[in-house]
């Protein structure tokens, strides 16, 4: 599962992830990274 971080919250990571709902850092880091340089949408897709 993932979700945006809200916009009035200022973070480094626009996308959080969460396994067994807690947050899964080595993820996030990896979609963060992607959503540098890809579209939201693709970078969502993996």
């Amino acid at each position: 599962m993932y979700e945006y971080g809200p916009k009035h919250i200022e973070s480094k990571y626009k996308l959080l992830v969460f396994k067994e709902n807690q947050p899964f850092l080595p993820l996030t880091n990896y979609l963060n990274d992607y959503l540098g340089r890809i579209d939201k949408s693709s970078a969502t897709s993996y």
